[in-house]
């Protein structure tokens, strides 16, 4: 599964971490933890696993967003889709090896009619929350990986 770049509203951000893929795919796999360095989420629900099929639920803006993982290949892959107030959307996480650093590429599209209609102010708040997002991810990884 592919996010859409025809999609209404369409972003990507990379950021190299350094810190190897398994270092980063612990913290971005952490649902539970992402309030704690996500700026975009207030809390995650509970989640016992993170597999093929996991659905989990989250409160981001004062949304609350039901998300089904629909790809996983650790610590390289994860996909997961959703449906909130009219938006499909997609969100893709790829992380690459890069001689003991990790290059992470967040992917998400935005589709139907509501983000067609929205799709100038939803465009630049979906950039903000890839970079904001990827951002803190870098930083709170950076800093688990250095306390060992």
């Amino acid at each position: 599964m592919k996010a859409n770049p025809n999609a209404p509203v369409f972003a990507t951000y990379e950021i190299e971490i350094n810190a190897p893929p398994d270092a980063v795919w612990k913290v971005l796999t952490d649902f539970g933890g992402w309030p704690s360095w996500n700026s975009n989420v207030q809390k995650v629900y509970e989640v016992e696993s993170v597999t093929k099929g996991t659905v989990f639920k989250w409160l981001s803006g004062g949304t609350k967003i039901r998300s089904t993982v629909q790809e996983i290949d650790p610590p390289k892959l994860i996909v997961w889709i959703e449906r909130v107030m009219g938006i499909r959307s997609i969100h893709i996480w790829s992380l690459t090896s890069r001689n003991g650093r990790t290059l992470v590429r967040a992917e998400e599209s935005y589709a139907g009619p509501v983000a067609w209609f929205f799709r100038r102010s939803l465009q630049g708040m979906l950039e903000v929350s890839l970079s904001d997002t990827s951002k803190g991810l870098k930083v709170e990884t950076e800093k688990r990986s250095a306390k060992g």
